[in-house]
């Protein structure tokens, strides 16, 4: 004789609902995320793509916002090198060359040149020896300087090294010149490697963490199948 199953057996028990509507609320918070930090990377890459590159020769323009690429055209105020102590790149301690660089204007612009490695140790290094300045174009990002000045524990400068960099030093070290603008180039087609990137995350970074939230999407919808309770017990209950 053949029996059907009963209406009160065929609806699931409360916990039953309450245990998928907590997995597929996790599923779709992640495929959320995923999609919101997707869209994030298009974003930033349109912009990327779309972003002027600052020049002081361009009429009628403001100054250069922080992370901004820039170009400019000049000569080294080789006199005024200096080398800006502990700095790290890929997991090596050393230091960046800072030298101003005058453009075709009478503008003077503090500019980072890159890492220089020295392994940790404190013993004197010399600076580059280089010729006559030529007419240079350099290329790179943009760092505004904040209002806040950063924290100097000791001497400011310890030979030709310097522990930070201060618009008020470096008026006084220019002077008569002036800095065009508060901040630092850091170039990135010279021969050093950049240390400095701007704190903006970049689309990469988007992508993978949109790769996250997707997997764990993913593993949400995995553990509320393979873990269900109430599918391992009638499994049980058929055999």
């Amino acid at each position: 004789m053949f029996l059907g199953s009963s209406p009160a057996q065929r609806i699931w028990p409360i916990g039953r609902y309450l245990w998928y509507l907590f997995w597929c609320s996790l599923l779709a918070l992640g495929l959320v995320l995923a999609h919101w930090q997707y869209q994030r990377a298009a974003d930033k890459r349109q912009l990327q793509s779309h972003a002027d590159i600052w020049r002081p020769d361009q009429a009628a323009q403001s100054q250069p916002s922080s992370g901004q690429a820039i170009e400019i055209q000049g000569h080294w105020l080789l006199q005024h090198s200096y080398w800006l102590d502990n700095r790290q790149y890929q997991g090596a301690v050393g230091v960046a060359l800072i030298t101003p660089l005058i453009n075709t204007q009478g503008e003077v612009f503090l500019v980072d040149r890159g890492f220089e490695a020295t392994g940790g140790h404190r013993q004197s290094l010399a600076l580059p020896a280089e010729g006559p300045s030529e007419l240079v174009t350099v290329r790179g990002i943009w760092q505004s300087w904040q209002s806040k000045q950063p924290l100097v524990l000791g001497q400011l400068q310890e030979g030709n090294r310097l522990q930070a960099l201060l618009a008020q030093d470096w008026q006084q070290r220019l002077h008569p010149l002036e800095l065009a603008y508060l901040g630092v180039l850091h170039q990135h087609n010279g021969t050093r490697p950049a240390w400095w990137q701007p704190l903006a995350m970049p689309p990469e970074r988007h992508l993978g963490y949109a790769m996250q939230w997707l997997l764990l999407a993913l593993l949400a919808a995995l553990m509320a199948l393979m873990a269900d309770p109430w599918r391992k017990a009638k499994c049980g209950d058929q055999e």
